[in-house]
């Protein structure tokens, strides 16, 4: 799980760089979907009673990231450079409440000792 959240954060950093506005929301749909897959793959599993409400916050927070970048998707085919798309997204997303779940979360399972994650 930890290699396809990084895999799908490397893939996202790759679309900051991206030439075109459809190329950066490919990847940011690509990384959105890799959030939903990962909060299904986390929901599944069977935590330790004292990780589970960890567990199912760091699920919630997988999707609701996922959620957040989907509904920005639509607004980037305003913009006329991917700099201009990019600018907007920091702004817009720079503090997602999934990402404040998934970052408490991982805090959480990390004092538990079940996750060596920062």
């Amino acid at each position: 799980m930890a290699m396809e959240a990084d895999k799908a954060q490397a893939d996202v950093e790759k679309g900051l760089a991206a030439k075109s506005i459809a190329g950066l929301q490919a990847r940011l749909k690509a990384f959105a979907s890799a959030e939903d897959r990962l909060g299904d793959e986390v929901s599944r599993l069977k935590p330790p009673k004292d990780a589970e409400a960890a567990n199912a916050e760091l699920a919630r927070g997988e999707h609701e990231t996922a959620a957040a970048v989907r509904s920005a998707l639509p607004k980037l085919a305003t913009f006329t450079s991917p700099k201009a798309a990019i600018a907007f997204l920091s702004k817009g997303l720079a503090q997602p409440k999934g990402g404040h779940e998934v970052d408490h979360a991982l805090a959480q399972l990390k004092k538990l000792g079940y996750t060596k994650g920062s």
